[in-house]
């Protein structure tokens, strides 16, 4: 059973997703729990060649319309989760580096449904777990009360958001996460960072968040 699953859009960074790759494989104590999917573009013939190598029974790889890029960033993680077969659903980036702290070994423990909040490194230092959850990493439960991962393109912001109002994120230092935020000097997220109107956040949040409290707090997922 895979315990696992770690997502993974992206687009034209081909150049980081093999450190990606290894340092994921090589931070757990099981490589054959944990699974990668990277969800592609259509027209990003680079990605997709490089990863046709590195697939695996535990590597696989969605191609798909590229939508609207970082502005609808959510669809490709809901695409992933659709697929996923892990018990957890871990949001991750195409920049990121795993530290090797054998954290497959401490998530099996774990028998609650939850969102966890992995310790992060941004810019050098280590993020105070007060600060949010940055990659949040869902039960698979959740998603399937909720039918869909997220919502929003600010997929951490809101999932950080919605497990904090329902008493279901936990910080899990036992993973380590160091991100190099790439995109900030991207072209391609700047792009389309450009179609994003003003306070689509806050109107997806407004729309979506109300409803998914309701639907957890009526579920079996909380104690009552």
């Amino acid at each position: 059973q895979v315990l696992c699953t770690v997502m993974v859009p992206t687009r034209k960074r081909v150049e980081h997703l093999s450190k990606m790759i290894e340092t994921v494989f090589n931070s757990v104590y099981d490589p054959n729990c944990i699974e990668v999917i990277f969800r592609c573009d259509e027209d990003d013939v680079d990605t997709q060649n490089f990863l046709k190598d590195k697939l695996t029974d535990n590597v696989r790889m969605i191609v798909g319309p590229r939508h609207g890029g970082y502005s609808e960033l959510n669809r490709f993680y809901n695409e992933i989760a659709d697929q996923a077969r892990g018990t957890w659903l871990f949001l991750s980036n195409d920049d990121l580096i795993f530290n090797k702290t054998d954290w497959d070994i401490e998530l099996k423990k774990i028998d609650e449904v939850l969102v966890l909040n992995p310790k992060t490194m941004l810019g050098g230092e280590w993020l105070p777990s007060e600060t949010g959850n940055t990659f949040p990493i869902m039960h698979k439960k959740i998603h399937e009360v909720l039918g869909r991962f997220c919502p929003c393109f600010l997929n951490d912001a809101y999932t950080s958001k919605l497990a904090k109002s329902v008493g279901l994120e936990r910080y899990a230092p036992f993973i380590e996460l160091v991100h190099f935020r790439y995109e900030i000097n991207d072209e391609v997220v700047q792009e389309s960072y450009v179609g994003i109107p003003p306070n689509a956040y806050e109107k997806c949040e407004e729309a979506h968040l109300p409803g998914d409290i309701e639907k957890i707090l009526n579920s079996d997922l909380v104690r009552k």
